[in-house]
Protein backbone atom coordinates (compact mmCIF):
# COMPACT_ATOMS: atom_id res chain seq x y z
CA UNK A 1 0.00 0.00 0.00
CA UNK A 2 3.05 2.50 0.69
CA UNK A 3 4.34 2.01 -2.67
CA UNK A 4 0.97 2.39 -4.48
CA UNK A 5 0.64 5.43 -2.58
CA UNK A 6 3.34 6.78 -3.30
CA UNK A 7 3.04 6.17 -6.95
CA UNK A 8 -0.77 7.97 -6.85
CA UNK A 9 0.93 10.92 -5.20
CA UNK A 10 3.66 11.33 -7.69
CA UNK A 11 1.25 10.70 -10.79
CA UNK A 12 -1.14 13.97 -8.98
CA UNK A 13 2.14 15.74 -8.50
CA UNK A 14 3.40 15.40 -12.16
CA UNK A 15 0.02 16.47 -13.66
CA UNK A 16 -0.06 19.28 -11.45
CA UNK A 17 3.30 20.27 -12.72
CA UNK A 18 2.85 19.30 -16.19
CA UNK A 19 -0.48 21.71 -16.50
CA UNK A 20 1.27 24.43 -15.10
CA UNK A 21 4.51 24.10 -17.11
CA UNK A 22 1.75 24.35 -20.09
CA UNK A 23 0.60 27.21 -19.30
CA UNK A 24 3.68 29.36 -18.10
CA UNK A 25 4.66 28.14 -21.86
CA UNK A 26 1.96 29.58 -23.30
CA UNK A 27 2.03 32.25 -21.51
CA UNK A 28 6.17 32.70 -21.94
CA UNK A 29 6.31 32.15 -25.65
CA UNK A 30 3.01 33.74 -26.83
CA UNK A 31 2.75 37.06 -24.90
CA UNK A 32 6.06 37.42 -23.15
CA UNK A 33 6.82 37.41 -19.74
CA UNK A 34 6.17 40.59 -17.84
CA UNK A 35 8.92 41.59 -15.58
CA UNK A 36 7.31 44.39 -13.81
CA UNK A 37 5.62 42.30 -10.77
CA UNK A 38 4.63 43.32 -7.58
CA UNK A 39 6.03 40.07 -5.65
CA UNK A 40 9.93 41.66 -4.96
CA UNK A 41 11.35 41.49 -2.02
CA UNK A 42 13.92 43.75 -0.68
CA UNK A 43 17.46 41.25 -0.75
CA UNK A 44 20.65 43.18 0.49
CA UNK A 45 23.72 42.47 1.96
CA UNK A 46 23.22 43.95 5.34
CA UNK A 47 24.26 41.18 7.87
CA UNK A 48 22.15 38.80 9.52
CA UNK A 49 18.86 40.22 11.25
CA UNK A 50 15.82 38.06 12.70
CA UNK A 51 12.16 39.55 12.56
CA UNK A 52 8.94 38.47 13.32
CA UNK A 53 6.39 37.68 10.87
CA UNK A 54 3.58 40.05 11.07
CA UNK A 55 1.30 39.19 7.89
CA UNK A 56 2.51 42.19 5.58
CA UNK A 57 4.12 40.94 2.94
CA UNK A 58 4.72 44.48 1.71
CA UNK A 59 8.48 45.53 0.84
CA UNK A 60 10.57 48.04 -0.86
CA UNK A 61 11.65 47.19 -4.58
CA UNK A 62 14.17 44.45 -4.83
CA UNK A 63 17.58 46.21 -6.34
CA UNK A 64 18.83 45.23 -9.31
CA UNK A 65 22.55 44.64 -8.74
CA UNK A 66 23.88 41.49 -9.27
CA UNK A 67 20.55 40.21 -10.24
CA UNK A 68 20.19 37.83 -12.80
CA UNK A 69 17.04 38.61 -15.14
CA UNK A 70 15.13 36.06 -17.24
CA UNK A 71 17.33 34.32 -20.02
CA UNK A 72 19.66 31.38 -20.77
CA UNK A 73 23.20 31.49 -19.28
CA UNK A 74 26.28 29.61 -20.12
CA UNK A 75 27.28 28.45 -16.22
CA UNK A 76 31.37 29.46 -15.53
CA UNK A 77 30.73 32.88 -17.81
CA UNK A 78 27.68 33.92 -17.77
CA UNK A 79 26.60 32.89 -14.12
CA UNK A 80 28.62 31.23 -11.62
CA UNK A 81 27.95 27.82 -9.83
CA UNK A 82 26.16 28.57 -6.34
CA UNK A 83 23.06 28.70 -4.44
CA UNK A 84 20.19 31.75 -5.57
CA UNK A 85 17.51 33.21 -4.32
CA UNK A 86 14.33 33.36 -7.04
CA UNK A 87 12.06 36.10 -7.01
CA UNK A 88 8.97 35.93 -8.81
CA UNK A 89 8.21 38.49 -11.37
CA UNK A 90 5.54 37.35 -13.90
CA UNK A 91 2.60 39.20 -12.02
CA UNK A 92 0.41 37.74 -14.50
CA UNK A 93 1.07 33.69 -13.62
CA UNK A 94 3.07 34.46 -10.00
CA UNK A 95 5.00 31.33 -11.22
CA UNK A 96 8.87 31.34 -12.37
CA UNK A 97 10.68 27.95 -14.17
CA UNK A 98 14.07 27.22 -14.18
CA UNK A 99 15.92 24.71 -15.54
CA UNK A 100 19.41 23.31 -15.72
CA UNK A 101 20.63 21.49 -18.52
CA UNK A 102 23.91 20.09 -20.04
CA UNK A 103 23.99 21.24 -23.30
CA UNK A 104 21.87 24.16 -25.73
CA UNK A 105 20.19 21.13 -28.06
CA UNK A 106 16.93 22.40 -26.50
CA UNK A 107 15.55 18.52 -26.63
CA UNK A 108 13.95 17.15 -23.33
CA UNK A 109 17.68 15.38 -22.50
CA UNK A 110 19.33 18.31 -22.51
CA UNK A 111 17.41 19.36 -18.96
CA UNK A 112 19.43 17.89 -16.29
CA UNK A 113 16.78 19.13 -13.67
CA UNK A 114 13.71 21.79 -13.74
CA UNK A 115 11.01 23.45 -11.58
CA UNK A 116 8.27 25.58 -11.14
CA UNK A 117 8.97 28.03 -8.71
CA UNK A 118 5.67 30.34 -6.98
CA UNK A 119 6.39 33.88 -5.16
CA UNK A 120 10.25 32.95 -4.68
CA UNK A 121 12.47 30.20 -4.08
CA UNK A 122 16.01 29.04 -4.29
CA UNK A 123 18.06 27.47 -6.87
CA UNK A 124 21.08 25.63 -6.86
CA UNK A 125 23.09 25.67 -10.01
CA UNK A 126 25.91 23.04 -9.57
CA UNK A 127 29.14 23.06 -11.44
CA UNK A 128 28.18 20.35 -14.14
CA UNK A 129 25.78 22.30 -15.70
CA UNK A 130 26.39 23.78 -18.95
CA UNK A 131 23.46 26.23 -18.94
CA UNK A 132 20.36 27.94 -16.99
CA UNK A 133 17.14 29.00 -18.03
CA UNK A 134 15.34 31.16 -16.29
CA UNK A 135 11.68 32.45 -17.57
CA UNK A 136 9.47 35.09 -15.24
CA UNK A 137 12.03 35.31 -12.29
CA UNK A 138 15.11 37.02 -11.08
CA UNK A 139 17.99 35.11 -9.07
CA UNK A 140 20.13 36.80 -6.68
CA UNK A 141 23.69 35.11 -5.80
CA UNK A 142 23.71 34.01 -1.82
CA UNK A 143 25.67 36.67 -0.52
CA UNK A 144 22.66 38.76 -1.01
CA UNK A 145 20.75 36.52 0.94
CA UNK A 146 19.65 37.62 4.51
CA UNK A 147 17.84 36.06 7.76
CA UNK A 148 14.29 36.70 7.95
CA UNK A 149 12.73 33.69 10.44
CA UNK A 150 8.80 34.27 10.09
CA UNK A 151 6.05 32.30 11.37
CA UNK A 152 3.31 31.98 8.45
CA UNK A 153 4.67 30.55 4.77
CA UNK A 154 2.62 30.57 1.70
CA UNK A 155 3.53 29.17 -1.80
CA UNK A 156 7.36 28.96 -2.31
CA UNK A 157 10.58 27.51 -1.24
CA UNK A 158 11.91 28.55 2.31
CA UNK A 159 15.54 27.71 3.37
CA UNK A 160 15.70 26.34 7.07
CA UNK A 161 17.22 28.42 9.61
CA UNK A 162 16.99 31.56 7.30
CA UNK A 163 13.54 32.08 6.68
CA UNK A 164 11.56 29.17 7.93
CA UNK A 165 12.28 27.73 11.86
CA UNK A 166 12.28 24.41 12.87
CA UNK A 167 9.26 23.17 14.40
CA UNK A 168 6.06 21.74 14.09
CA UNK A 169 3.59 23.62 11.69
CA UNK A 170 -0.65 23.71 10.98
CA UNK A 171 -0.60 23.09 6.95
CA UNK A 172 -4.22 25.04 5.51
CA UNK A 173 -4.77 23.88 2.31
CA UNK A 174 -5.35 27.18 -0.39
CA UNK A 175 -5.99 25.85 -3.27
CA UNK A 176 -9.61 26.31 -4.77
CA UNK A 177 -9.02 24.72 -7.65
CA UNK A 178 -7.76 21.05 -7.22
CA UNK A 179 -8.69 21.15 -3.01
CA UNK A 180 -5.04 19.84 -2.55
CA UNK A 181 -1.89 21.35 -0.72
CA UNK A 182 1.52 19.80 -1.07
CA UNK A 183 4.62 19.86 1.44
CA UNK A 184 7.92 18.72 1.05
CA UNK A 185 11.19 18.77 3.17
CA UNK A 186 14.25 19.10 1.07
CA UNK A 187 17.79 18.56 1.80
CA UNK A 188 18.93 20.66 -1.26
CA UNK A 189 16.94 22.89 -4.05
CA UNK A 190 18.85 21.35 -7.11
CA UNK A 191 15.29 20.82 -8.44
CA UNK A 192 16.53 17.09 -8.30
CA UNK A 193 14.01 13.98 -6.98
CA UNK A 194 17.09 13.34 -4.71
CA UNK A 195 16.64 16.33 -2.87
CA UNK A 196 13.40 15.58 -1.71
CA UNK A 197 13.91 14.16 2.29
CA UNK A 198 9.29 13.24 2.49
CA UNK A 199 6.73 14.85 0.91
CA UNK A 200 3.17 14.92 1.15
CA UNK A 201 -0.24 16.04 -0.41
CA UNK A 202 -2.73 17.71 2.03
CA UNK A 203 -6.59 18.13 1.67
CA UNK A 204 -7.82 20.11 4.34
CA UNK A 205 -5.52 20.79 6.90
CA UNK A 206 -2.83 19.04 8.39
CA UNK A 207 0.62 19.57 10.13
CA UNK A 208 3.91 19.11 8.97
CA UNK A 209 7.55 18.90 11.41
CA UNK A 210 10.08 20.71 9.95
CA UNK A 211 13.72 19.24 11.41
CA UNK A 212 16.68 21.42 12.25
CA UNK A 213 18.69 18.49 9.33
CA UNK A 214 16.36 19.52 6.83
CA UNK A 215 17.91 22.20 4.13
CA UNK A 216 14.21 23.69 3.02
CA UNK A 217 10.71 23.52 2.95
CA UNK A 218 8.47 23.65 -0.87
CA UNK A 219 5.10 24.56 -0.19
CA UNK A 220 2.29 24.11 -3.11
CA UNK A 221 -1.43 25.19 -2.42
CA UNK A 222 -1.40 25.90 1.22
CA UNK A 223 -0.52 28.05 4.07
CA UNK A 224 1.96 26.66 7.03
CA UNK A 225 1.75 27.81 10.02
CA UNK A 226 4.35 27.47 13.45
CA UNK A 227 2.32 25.99 16.13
Amino acid sequence: MGIIKTVIKWIIILSVVLLSSAIIAAFVFGMGPNETGTNSIEIEDTGVETSAYDGDQSSPETPTSNAIQAGTYKVGSDIQPGLYKVIVKDSFMDMGYIDRSKDARMELDSIIANGIIRNSGYVRIKKGDAYVKIQGATLYPEDTIEINIRNMFEDGIYLVGVDIAPGTYKVEVTDTTMDMGYVERQSDVSMELDDIIANEIFQGQGYVEIMSSDFSVKVQGAKLIKV
